[in-house]
């Protein structure tokens, strides 16, 4: 379906799961475990649809604030460091088409990828600041108190805590298209694995067909 996250060389994503504003999807999860060292990476894939408001893709609250990783009205990727710092994307993300995104926190390697393209925030914020899931509180698709709901689908979502995962576990060049294009779950798992896993509070979310 329009659903799957699909590639002209033959890749079909396992699953997705599509948020919708109109019924506030949201997943919701308690971290009670400490986490174990500050970097962490986040993977997904993302097709908005439009028109583009302000959206929550992840929100983590901490008692040391809020990490959050947002879809502006513009289309932008904006993340929320949790001590009141907003790093903005250049690239603009386009309604109706996947594109891969990347977060990564906690190192001088952290930073932001867009289809495997690293962004560079037009205020000079760096994204070095301790992200750390311990004891958090986290949502995705929306706000714990349900708003800035995401109009969006989502698949293959990834979180690696301790460290970061560079895009190239995640993705490749599509041999079809010259584009970049997913790996298969396997190929990811085994790229994790062999980075040091999932961490403490890691997690693969493949969502169901």
């Amino acid at each position: 379906s329009d659903n799957r996250l699909t590639t002209p060389s033959g890749f079909e994503g396992p699953g997705s799961l599509k948020f919708d504003t109109a019924r506030f999807t949201s997943l919701y999860r308690a971290f009670p475990h400490t986490a174990d060292t500050a970097p962490g990476t986040f993977s997904f894939w993302i097709k908005p649809a439009g028109p583009f408001t302000n959206q929550q893709i992840y929100w983590c609250a901490k008692d040391s604030g809020n990490f959050q990783i947002t879809l502006s009205s513009n289309g932008s990727i904006v993340v929320y460091d949790g001590s009141g710092n907003a790093w903005t994307s250049p690239t603009k993300l386009t309604p109706n088409v996947w594109s891969q995104v990347v977060v990564s926190t906690g190192t001088s390697d952290a930073g932001v990828w867009i289809n495997a393209n690293k962004q560079e925030d037009a205020g000079g914020i760096s994204l070095l600041s301790e992200y750390n899931m311990s004891n958090g509180t986290v949502s995705i698709g929306q706000k714990n108190n349900g708003t800035d709901p995401l109009n969006a689908i989502l698949n293959e979502f990834y979180y690696v805590d301790g460290q970061v995962v560079s895009p190239g576990v995640f993705g490749r060049i599509d041999p079809a298209t010259s584009n970049w294009g997913p790996k298969t779950p396997a190929e990811i798992a085994s790229g994790i694995a062999d980075a040091g896993g999932y961490g403490t509070n890691g997690f693969y979310l493949p969502f169901d067909p």
